[in-house]
C-alpha cells in the first residue's frame, strides 16, 4: 500500500499494519517543514474460531431450554404463525441475528467482535429469556477441572 502526502499540512490514519509505512514516511518527512498528525487506529478483531463455537453450543443449550420448557416460536417470538420447536439454528437466525443486526448492524456472527459485542448479545438475551421464567443460560467456558462431568471443553474445541 503507498501512502501519499504532501509536505505541508494535513492528517493520516494508519491501521496497525501500516507501521512500515509510517516510518517511510516519516523518514521522507525528515528536516522538511511540515504539521502532521498521524491517527493510529485499533484494529477490531473478530470473533475467535472458539468463540464461534461456543456460540453454535449457546444456542443449541438455548434451544434445549426452550423446548424442555415446551416452548414453541411462536410463544418466544409473539407474531410468528407456524409452530415450530426451537433448534441451535433457529435460535441463531431468529433471535441472535436479529438481535445483532439492531445492536452492532452486523449480518453475520463471524462479524462480531472479539470483545465487547458477545458480551452485550448474552447480556441482551438473558433480559430477553427472563419474563418468560428462563433462567441464565451462561456463556460456555474453559471449565477447570478439565473434561468433567459437566465439561463442555471437547464440544466446543478446547484440548
Amino acid at each position: 500500500m503507498n501512502l501519499h502526502f504532501t509536505p505541508t499540512k494535513g492528517n493520516l490514519n494508519l491501521t496497525p499494519n501500516q507501521e512500515n509505512q509510517k516510518k517511510i514516511l516519516l523518514n521522507k518527512l525528515e528536516g522538511k517543514k511540515c504539521l502532521l498528525n498521524i491517527t493510529e487506529a485499533k484494529a477490531e478483531l473478530t470473533r475467535t474460531q472458539l468463540q464461534n463455537n461456543a456460540l453454535h453450543l449457546w444456542c443449541t443449550q438455548i434451544a434445549e431450554e426452550y423446548t424442555e420448557r415446551g416452548f414453541t416460536l411462536p410463544e418466544v417470538i409473539k407474531n410468528f404463525k407456524m409452530e415450530l420447536f426451537w433448534t441451535k439454528d433457529s435460535v441463531k437466525s431468529v433471535l441472535i441475528h436479529t438481535a445483532m443486526s439492531r445492536m452492532f448492524g452486523k449480518t453475520s456472527t463471524k462479524q462480531l467482535l472479539k470483545q465487547g459485542e458477545i458480551e452485550k448479545l448474552v447480556d441482551v438475551m438473558t433480559k430477553f429469556n427472563a419474563p418468560m421464567g428462563v433462567d441464565y443460560i451462561p456463556w460456555p467456558a474453559k471449565c477447570e477441572k478439565c473434561h468433567g462431568i459437566d465439561c463442555i471443553c471437547k464440544d466446543i474445541g478446547w484440548k
